[in-house]
């Protein structure tokens, strides 16, 4: 299975390959579709300006793991289905985080398609929701919410528009009450980093693990 994933646009909004200049037929398709994504993104509270694009080419059956973004995510179907499983933010021990000194941060350790209950019992409890996304389809997916995507129908194109939050939106954390699970935990895996120094690893794995409980 093969799954193509680059960035396209840089952080200014720039149209960009490999860190170059983009070719100018990706220049004029950006050039067309940002706008008119701007009425969708301007609606949430958060927004700044549309930041950094992705583009996602892949054949039927392949997954991108569980896991979340730190910014809101505009997520645009080119041509193929694709099946999203996401859930609310928060969920921090039914979806059993890497901690934040993993390499997988922000992802989860539970495998959504065949979850394995005995050693993660915990995600029996987590709250998520399905939706087919087609052609032509635009799903947002606010900053800090899971997701996994999936190809069981065939193989799809899509490109999907991370954002920049507002410098006079509300503080993230305190408008939405779920986000400060998110930032417990992280205060809560600083100070067993400055208390146990290199030994903190064994620890942050099984608080992970729920193991801490």
């Amino acid at each position: 299975l093969y799954y193509l994933h680059e960035i396209i646009m840089n952080r200014d909004g720039d149209a960009a390959v490999a860190g170059g200049s983009a070719p100018s037929r990706l220049r004029d398709d950006l050039a067309a579709t940002t706008p008119s994504l701007l009425p969708l993104a301007s609606s949430q509270p958060f927004f700044g300006s549309l930041s950094y694009a992705k583009v996602w080419i892949g054949q039927g059956g392949v997954v991108m793991p569980v896991h979340y973004d730190a910014t809101d995510n505009l997520y645009v179907m080119a041509w193929g289905r694709k099946r999203a499983i996401i859930g609310e933010p928060g969920q921090l021990g039914e979806m059993y985080r890497y901690p934040n000194g993993h390499p997988l941060v922000g992802s989860s350790q539970v495998n959504l398609t065949e979850p394995d209950l005995g050693a993660y019992p915990e995600f029996a409890k987590a709250r998520l929701r399905e939706v087919v996304v087609g052609p032509g389809d635009v799903l947002f997916l606010p900053a800090y919410w899971w997701h996994q995507f999936e190809q069981p129908f065939e193989g799809t194109a899509a490109v999907n528009f991370w954002s920049v939050d507002s410098d006079n939106g509300p503080y993230r954390h305190m408008a939405h009450t779920q986000l400060r699970e998110h930032q417990l935990a992280d205060a809560l895996e600083d100070s067993v980093v400055r208390l146990l120094g290199n030994r903190a690893g064994l620890v942050l794995d099984a608080l992970s693990k729920g193991e801490g409980s």
